[in-house]
């Protein structure tokens, strides 16, 4: 790029966070202008970060006259998952200002003045030089101290997030997903069909999304600090804390301005000292790949670390947390250095166990996934799992190889391993209720991880037997196919659509076989990346945002190019279709285009058949109650609302004080369930959830062809018959209410509730 103008040259693109004048850089920091004849291009783009989910509400933004500041307004309290979308153009004065995106999805309990304070919050830790932005209750603006630079808001927009059900029509590309057991949700990419199996005759059909859409490995915070300055690192942090990972980076000028890069990673065990983790650190290094050698100081010195760097070497370094475990989890994880150890046991068949492996080497990042069996005991896991690793082909996993021993694998070569174990590998749309163990009605789950790699984010999900689905991506249509990228697809015109928005996004291929790093919102190390791709937006606006993660980005035509795993302000990163297919799952022999059964067009909707493999697999891993944080946060709101009125009051009330004995009736009176299904009890009570959950989705005016309101009346008639004399009493008294509820949406119902409190 020359100008801001493509040319038709190929280069070596090296990408930094902020550019500098030559004058202020060392002669070896400056990339020369060739590289063995091939051109350079350095680039200021940002650093990539997962782009995790959010969910829809109701806000407001208004922008100041003078462009330096927004006032948020709407309700007090907007709920769960506004994506708040701050443009801005920041610069020296003179200079060509450029874009920048701050913003914020919004989580329960958040407030107007929360919102204001996280956006500002962004802004102001985006490293844009010369800018600041401070809050003052829902008011954020732009603070520019330096007189050399210039700022101005370009616009701020509030997107809703795409959390429509599409399980009444059919499944397609492009929409929300949610995971088991957790509060954030992402986007569920596309559909494929894998090669038949005897096991499988007609295949399976499988979703593909990102795997920190489904298993987010969040971490926590760490104590340990490693400062680099010149060739020494010097470590602190007391008491040492267990499990946290320490990354050192060399990158060195070997022959002809060509450079190599390696790492070396090294975590902390529990009950040790910091100078012998220091002293553990300086053996991984001179065992490593770097080529550098390093010494711990003497006492009082011994916790710092003194690197011989040859000439035209530089080194840097960096702390992250341990992986935060989940909740009611009875398998454990024990990481020392290469080695895990698996303790505990397997309480149902829907854990999923994901591990990450970080080595030396061009390719340092690499990760399997395992579902263990009920039962299935410490060692027969770490076989398993050992097994599922070396199966990686050789230019994963370098040579790092897996050996087990009883239930403890050691990964050869390799410097630092870490394991997440998820409770629940279900997955569904839109949200991640699943029903209960005696009642399957009202579930939304639409199957269960099957395989997972790390090396390109990706998981694959296998659909339940019955799941209608399309080959198609919402607002872009049918898939046409694999699109395997060259050099000469640069400047590829494509597009993608997330659940963050409701229109497709359009960009462009900027740069292929990309390395680098990405790193969690909150600054946590998920892996080194190698082979993406830059997409970078056609307009000023973003590619991606947050819960965009697993989109599926297509040409023109439909064919699919990769999928979207990370982005930051107007650039997207992506994982090549063809990586995916060939290298990360090649078993399955992925069709993301599969051809309809004859006398059928690609647009017809199909059934996902049953098979032996997936009846036995549910077999093992029966739907399991669990909690959802986000669906509880959310009824516990509800309930304040409501009951802050007098006649929400009533029905709160009476909700608490029957509802043991309504589910009694259900279960154990035969004629009570048997009006309950037929007038559609279970779809009225889903349709209360939705309504509670999406403030504008209304309840229906119709059940299965009949009436709201005559449903209702005939339940309440069997409920009547042989409820208890005060349960009888009382539905009589409020159902006649609860019928002219029908057509109403959340808001407005609780507008008619004030309404008759005369509030």
């Amino acid at each position: 790029m020359i100008g801001g103008k493509y040319t038709d040259d190929l280069c070596i693109a090296v990408l930094v966070d902020q550019k500098k004048p030559l004058e202020q850089l060392k002669a070896d920091d400056v990339v020369p202008a060739e590289i063995d004849g091939v051109k350079t291009d350095v680039r200021e783009i940002p650093r990539p970060r997962l782009l995790m989910a959010a969910n829809p509400s109701n806000l407001i933004a208004t922008r100041s006259a003078d462009n330096l500041s927004v006032t948020f307004s709407g309700e007090h309290t907007p709920g769960a998952g506004l994506v708040v979308l701050l443009l801005y153009s920041a610069g020296p004065v003179g200079g060509s200002p450029l874009p920048h995106v701050g913003f914020y999805s919004t989580i329960p309990p958040d407030t107007l003045n929360d919102v204001a304070k996280n956006v500002a919050e962004y802004i102001s830790q985006s490293a844009v030089p010369g800018l600041t932005a401070t809050h003052a209750g829902a008011q954020v603006t732009l603070v520019v101290p330096d007189p050399r630079f210039t700022a101005t808001i370009n616009s701020c927009t509030v997107t809703a997030a795409d959390d429509k059900s599409y399980l009444k029509d059919h499944l397609r590309g492009g929409i929300q997903i949610w995971s088991g057991g957790i509060f954030t949700g992402g986007t569920l990419g596309l559909l494929a069909t894998t090669a038949p199996t005897p096991q499988d005759p007609q295949g399976r059909v499988v979703a593909i999304t990102c795997q920190h859409v489904v298993a987010p490995a969040v971490d926590l915070p760490t104590k340990l600090i490693a400062t680099a300055n010149g060739n020494q690192i010097t470590f602190s942090g007391s008491p040492t804390p267990t499990n946290s990972l320490v990354q050192i980076f060399v990158g060195s000028k070997v022959v002809d301005n060509l450079f190599q890069t390696s790492d070396v990673f090294c975590t902390t065990q529990a009950g040790e000292a910091l100078n012998h983790f220091v002293g553990r650190v300086r053996d991984a290094v001179n065992q490593s790949t770097l080529g550098v050698n390093a010494t711990q100081g003497n006492p009082p010195h011994d916790l710092v670390l003194t690197l011989d760097l040859p000439p035209d070497t530089s080194m840097n370094c960096a702390t992250f947390g341990p992986i935060a475990p989940d909740s009611d989890v009875r398998l454990t994880a024990d990481a020392v250095g290469p080695q895990l150890t698996f303790r505990g046991s397997v309480s149902h068949g829907n854990y999923g166990i994901y591990i990450r492996v970080n080595a030396s080497g061009s390719r340092r990042t690499c990760g399997v996934f395992l579902n263990p069996s009920k039962d299935q005991d410490p060692t027969s896991i770490a076989s398993a799992m050992a097994k599922v690793f070396n199966k990686l082909p050789d230019n994963y996993r370098g040579s790092v190889t897996a050996t087990p021993t009883g239930p403890a694998i050691n990964f050869d070569q390799a410097q630092s391993v870490d394991c997440k174990i998820r409770n629940d590998i279900q997955v569904g749309q839109p949200d991640n209720s699943f029903g209960s163990t005696c009642s399957h009605c009202c579930s939304h789950r639409i199957g269960r991880v099957l395989d997972a790699k790390l090396s390109g984010d990706i998981a694959v999900i296998q659909l339940d037997a019955g799941q209608k689905w399309v080959p198609e991506i919402e607002g872009i249509g049918l898939v046409s196919g694999a699109h395997f990228l060259e050099p000469g697809d640069l400047h590829l015109p494509v597009q993608k659509r997330g659940r963050a928005m409701p229109q497709p996004t359009l960009g462009m291929i900027d740069l292929l076989q990309l390395s680098g790093e990405i790193f969690g919102d909150g600054g946590s190390f998920d892996r080194h990346y190698v082979n993406a791709i830059l997409v970078s937006s056609q307009t000023n606006s973003p590619f991606a945002l947050p819960s965009d993660s697993g989109a599926a980005v297509t040409d023109v035509l439909g064919g699919v190019v990769g999928i979207l795993f990370g982005g930051l302000d107007t650039v997207g990163f992506v994982t090549p279709i063809d990586q995916i297919i060939n290298d990360d799952f090649p078993d399955l022999q992925l069709n993301v285009a599969p051809v309809p059964e004859a006398g059928h067009a690609p647009g017809d909707v199909r059934t996902v058949p049953k098979s032996a493999m997936a009846a036995a697999t549910e077999e093992d891993a029966a739907v399991i109650a669990l909690p959802q944080p986000f669906l509880e946060k959310r009824l516990a709101q509800v309930e304040n609302e409501i009951s802050s009125t007098r006649e929400g009051f009533e029905y709160a009330e009476l909700v608490k004080r029957h509802f043991a004995e309504t589910q009694r009736l259900v279960n154990s009176n035969r004629r009570v369930a048997t009006v309950w299904h037929r007038n559609g009890g279970p779809q009225i009570l889903q349709a209360f959830l939705n309504m509670l959950q999406r403030r504008d989705e209304p309840l229906p005016m119709e059940i299965n062809g009949n009436s709201f309101a005559d449903c209702l009346e005939r339940i309440k008639e069997v409920f009547a018959r042989y409820a208890s004399p005060e349960f009888a009493a009382d539905i009589s008294r409020l159902a006649p209410r609860l019928e002219s509820f029908a057509g109403l949406t959340y808001n407005q119902l609780l507008a008619a509730l004030h309404a008759e409190s005369g509030d």
